[in-house]
């Protein structure tokens, strides 16, 4: 799988990855489930669904440990269900079905296709094209997706943003908190860094 240190630390900080997991101990074998996917995705995407009531699936269930996330990307079109209101968390997430949502994610709404995900490299390095989902392979999408340009589309024509993922859904929050610095050539005291450089609590990434 390669050294997944750099990466890993970085979703960690962003809060995406969770503490406990380290490039070291992490099993490349390790497959995840539906609602595990949801959680990482609902992270990613910086969205939630705290307080909500609405019941989407029958077998997600307000007290379910992933019934906010699931819901936060069922409301925003990003998952849905298997039919007569099922969603099958604990069923293996399958990657096949993951790419429309990391292509909606950077503008492509509603486009399915693996091809938009390779040509934006959100697959770079990733080591599966099919099967059952792939923590480490998810990590990887996740990381390239933070660093993949957004697409802006006005119904017609699909256009460049100029602004990474990470801009888009990370700048505002965590330069206001005081943890990033600098994303991908911008720093907000003014100087000039490389365009792959992350600084988060003065550290460069």
């Amino acid at each position: 799988t390669g050294d997944l240190s750099r990466e890993i630390e970085i979703l960690k900080l962003f809060d995406i990855a969770e503490s406990t997991i380290s490039a070291e101990t992490l099993d490349e074998n390790t497959t995840i489930s539906r609602a595990d996917f949801a959680q990482y995705m609902a992270r990613m995407l910086n969205i939630s669904a705290v307080g909500s009531e609405t019941l989407y699936y029958n077998d997600v269930a307000p007290t379910y440990f992933a019934f906010d996330e699931i819901t936060a990307l069922t409301a925003g079109g990003y998952m849905s269900g298997v039919g007569d209101k099922l969603f099958r968390p604990n069923e293996k997430m399958q990657i096949e079905h993951a790419y429309k949502i990391f292509a909606k994610a950077l503008g492509f709404g509603g486009i399915e296709s693996r091809n938009i995900c390779s040509k934006l490299g959100v697959l770079d390095n990733v080591t599966q094209t099919s099967g059952d989902f792939k923590l480490v392979n998810l990590l990887k999408m996740i990381y390239n997706t933070l660093y993949a340009e957004c697409y802006e589309t006005n119904g017609t024509d699909v256009t460049k943003s100029n602004e990474t993922f990470m801009e888009v859904s990370r700048n505002a929050e965590y330069i206001k908190s005081g943890k990033v610095t600098c994303i991908g050539g911008m720093d907000i005291n003014g100087a000039d860094v490389d365009e792959d450089v992350v600084i988060i609590d003065s550290v460069r990434y």
